[in-house]
């Protein structure tokens, strides 16, 4: 489906626009990426994600599809010349819009630019949290609890339904994980571990790798068993996993008011390095169209 816009044309991207995106995203185009286990192109196919072109050459892109269902991140926003980021943020916005309005799905962002977030903003999404990042450095080697040692094992495909789960629990919106987030997460893994207690899954944590040590992209329990040192536990399995690699260097990232989160990380040998990353929310209102100048 096409629309016009004054000399542009908007339109749902498809699979096979890969092969004119990927050239012009690394080579001309100024981007929003989220921060995601799937690259923004992945998802090409998927509803929510618009393609502004000018003689059928891609000048913007808008991607926010929604996963797990009613939650929509926006995984990409790009644009380049001739168009301004205001210009073609207004044309993609109304569209995404108006796609998403009826179900009301809410859509949320991490924001790593300035020009982005004053985007954010002027179409009045509301500002939720901020995303904090931690460092360990091999400060503190807890060792691992005698009784965690029969119940921590390498996370299998089989165990994912159960481990979505966990995170549905352990979790509120926007910060679920679908089932295919998981399974994604845990095929690029560095360390991917449960706690099975009496044979129920009721945590895990999913460690990845990067060039200057690891990143611990998701830790969670079961609230029904939480505040029984389980997290710990998982912690200092995996600090054992690091040090037996010399992996010198761990980062997290968690919400600025999740107490809870940046107590243990700070027990366990965690610092705050300074960075913070905004989260905006869409509320949807009684009027919610952007209006074009």
């Amino acid at each position: 489906m096409y629309t016009s816009e004054i000399a542009f044309q908007v339109r749902e991207a498809r699979p096979q626009d890969r092969f004119i995106l990927e050239p012009w995203l690394e080579q001309s185009a100024t981007f929003h990426r989220h921060l995601d286990w799937r690259h923004p192109l992945d998802w090409l196919g998927h509803p929510s994600w618009w393609l502004l072109e000018e003689n059928a050459h891609p000048i913007a892109a808008l991607a926010c599809p929604d996963d797990p269902p009613e939650i929509a991140w926006l995984r990409l926003f790009a644009y380049s010349r001739p168009i301004s980021a205001t210009r073609a943020w207004q044309i993609l916005w109304r569209q995404a819009q108006e796609s998403l309005k009826a179900s009301r799905t809410q859509i949320a962002a991490i924001v790593l630019e300035s020009w982005m977030e004053q985007l954010l903003r002027e179409a009045h999404f509301d500002l939720l949290q901020r995303v904090v990042v931690l460092q360990w450095q091999r400060q503190n080697l807890p060792q691992l609890p005698p009784e965690a040692q029969s119940v921590i094992r390498p996370m299998r495909p089989e165990d994912l339904s159960a481990v979505a789960e966990v995170d549905w629990q352990a979790f509120s919106p926007p910060w679920r994980h679908s089932l295919s987030s998981l399974r994604r997460a845990l095929d690029q893994a560095l360390l991917a571990t449960v706690l099975e207690l009496d044979g129920q899954i009721l945590g895990y944590q999913i460690t990845t790798g990067h060039a200057f040590g690891a990143h611990l992209a998701r830790l969670a329990v079961h609230p029904n068993v939480q505040g029984q040192g389980w997290g710990k536990a998982l912690l200092a399995h995996l600090f054992a996993f690091l040090r037996a690699r010399h992996i010198q260097q761990l980062t997290v990232n968690t919400q600025h008011d999740n107490l809870v989160s940046l107590s243990l990380y700070r027990r366990m040998g965690f610092e705050r390095t300074g960075e913070a990353y905004p989260v905006y929310v869409y509320a949807w209102r009684s009027s919610c169209t952007v209006p074009m100048p």
